[in-house]
């Protein structure tokens, strides 16, 4: 993974979140997952004492474990970004951060920018996005409150290599064969996202019978 591999190389820690697997809202989510995440480094006794918007943190001493309530909000989220900050040098990885455009959120979408940029010596961030168009919308437009933050990289679409990998790991899975033709042509026709090929490989998988096409 990359955040292993970033630990071991640079010896930075490496936050994690994917704003598309959230069950919640995205901001409250984030921000008790930036919270357990400080809880695991050893940080969570700093926290208790000086972050007013926390309500309440119990569970197990295991970040993981942790049950917490928390109200998220700028002047907050900025503290929990210092005390973040403090520990040591960080990547933070953010995936599928175009989701944020699409829930209530600009005022958090304001207080992350702020927050990055006053502790941006210490935190390196990454976004990425299976979405160009809304990626667009998160940093491209002017009116954006990310407009112009980070540099845009755009990366290769992967090659029939990943489908391929898909149909060998649903034949050692279920040992049943899935046409890798099919699956790169599926592949094809869904622009290239990786995310959609895999959720047309799972029908697949759910429902024997149906055909990459159909799940497609």
């Amino acid at each position: 993974r990359l955040d292993q591999v970033i630990h071991c190389v640079c010896r930075w820690q490496v936050f994690y979140f994917s704003f598309f697997e959230v069950r919640r809202d995205p901001v409250v989510e984030f921000s008790e997952a930036l919270l357990r995440f400080s809880h695991g480094k050893g940080l969570i006794g700093k926290l208790k004492k000086k972050l007013s918007a926390v309500k309440s943190i119990g569970g197990t001493a295991a970040g993981n474990g942790a049950s917490i309530a928390f109200d998220a909000g700028s002047e907050t989220l900025t503290a929990l970004f210092e005390r973040v900050a403090s520990s040591g040098k960080m990547i933070m990885l953010l995936d599928e951060i175009q989701v944020l455009t699409t829930v209530d959120s600009h005022g958090f979408v304001s207080s992350l920018r702020t927050a990055l940029d006053m502790y941006k010596d210490d935190i390196k961030t990454i976004f990425t996005g299976s979405s160009r168009e809304g990626l667009d919308r998160m940093f491209s437009r002017a009116e954006a409150p990310f407009f112009h933050f980070s540099s845009n990289i755009e990366l290769p679409n992967l090659n029939r290599s990943f489908t391929d990998h898909l149909a060998l790991a649903v034949k050692a899975a279920t040992q049943r064969d899935i046409d890798k033709e099919a699956a790169w042509q599926a592949f094809s026709n869904l622009g290239f996202v990786p995310q959609m090929i895999r959720s047309a490989i799972e029908k697949v998988v759910l429902n024997p019978g149906m055909s990459i096409q159909d799940a497609t």
